[in-house]
């Protein structure tokens, strides 16, 4: 008989289960409100900061251009931890033509 057996048809018939498996649980939701000047890549070089693991991942961004030479826009990113968002802060910072970065909180 499979081990699993017995959990699955304690389940199916609505008893209860005698064996349970691990859930991924993911990281924490952080939006980031990020103004800079215009430049080729500007947006392609945010997306290149964040690390495209199963760690850390961009959850949806948006950014507008006024003027043609002032950007602004959210990142919103699922990051594991705080050391790993410490770090996404120090890459996005040290990006070429970055003038701030606030994290939003979510009140």
């Amino acid at each position: 008989m499979n081990p699993a057996q017995p959990a699955t048809q304690a389940i199916l018939s609505g008893g209860p289960a005698t064996r349970s498996t691990p859930v991924a649980v993911a990281g924490a939701r952080t939006s980031y409100y990020i103004t800079g000047f215009d430049r080729p890549s500007f947006v392609n070089d945010i997306t290149q900061a964040v690390p495209q693991d199963d760690r850390c991942r961009i959850l949806g961004m948006t950014f507008d251009v006024q003027a043609g030479v002032r950007v602004t826009g959210y990142l919103t990113v699922d990051v594991p931890d705080e050391t790993h968002r410490t770090v996404l802060q120090r890459q996005l910072r040290a990006i070429r033509g970055v003038v701030s970065i606030n994290e939003l909180t979510n009140d």
